[in-house]
């Protein structure tokens, strides 16, 4: 007897898939592996622990049952040595021991024919892709099945026309504000300090405003002064470093690129 505990064993594996020809089937088989900790010390949530899977490990010795009772079952010599587990065994021998294979050894084919047990054991979708088997016809032994094969293709994409033109004309659009946009900063020649225009005409000395409208709000004070011509200007052209500021100067002295202004 041997008392073996289960645990969980987080892996990652490097798959290397190939195909001998267009059209085949493609085979794929693991080139390497190492251990996971990012995973956690969970090792204890293993397969036995879900459901009614404790009854695993009383099926697995009939899966592989002998036709002969007196010798021992083709499971229990593939545990011993499975290179000859296929051979025919010694007549008369009625058990197998394992006290001369190193638990590490032991623990590796036991690990084996449990992971695959517990992978055959899954829906056929999971394993090859295959569902809605036919079990008509069939006896003890042998059975004809039928399955429907499916199988992961790369993803399709189709375009939509009328999305397409939709997006393409919003795009140029973009694009020309865009580029409109650098045309007018590359001719603007003024900073950008038009914020409140009534501010601006309140308390300016470039700016002849009525006494009243010093005392309205800036609602009333701009549609008070919706008649009168302003504009940025340099209201300091004799100057040999000029000012702009917002004002209403009969003047109307351009700004000049290359001068110097306050």
């Amino acid at each position: 007897m041997i008392l073996c505990t289960p645990k969980t064993e987080y892996v990652e594996s490097s798959i290397n898939c190939s195909r001998v020809a267009n059209g085949e089937d493609m085979t794929c088989s693991v080139t390497s592996m190492r251990n996971n900790p990012s995973m956690g010390d969970d090792s204890s949530n293993t397969a036995l622990h879900i459901g009614r899977q404790y009854d695993i490990l009383d099926e697995i010795p009939w899966i592989l049952s002998n036709v002969k009772a007196d010798q021992p079952l083709l499971l229990e010599r593939w545990l011993r040595n499975p290179p000859t587990a296929m051979q025919e065994p010694n007549t008369g021998l009625k058990a197998v021991w394992y006290e001369d294979i190193p638990m590490s050894i032991f623990q590796n084919r036991l690990a084996m024919v449990l992971n695959t047990y517990l992978r055959a054991s899954l829906n056929l979708t999971n394993n090859v892709g295959s569902d809605g088997l036919l079990l008509d016809n069939r006896d003890s032994d042998w059975a004809n099945l039928t399955g429907t094969w499916f199988e992961y293709t790369p993803p399709i994409y189709y375009l939509n026309w009328k999305w397409f033109y939709l997006y393409f004309i919003s795009s140029l659009v973009l694009a020309g504000c865009a580029l409109a946009n650098i045309v007018l900063r590359c001719l603007i020649r003024i900073p950008d300090f038009l914020t409140s225009v009534s501010g601006l005409t309140r308390d300016s000395p470039f700016v002849d405003v009525p006494t009243p409208a010093s005392i309205l709000g800036g609602s009333e004070r701009s549609r008070l002064l919706q008649d009168k011509l302003v504009m940025v200007q340099d209201v300091k052209p004799q100057d040999e470093v000029g000012r702009i500021a917002f004002s209403d100067l009969p003047g109307k002295v351009h700004i000049q690129q290359g001068r110097l202004y306050l």
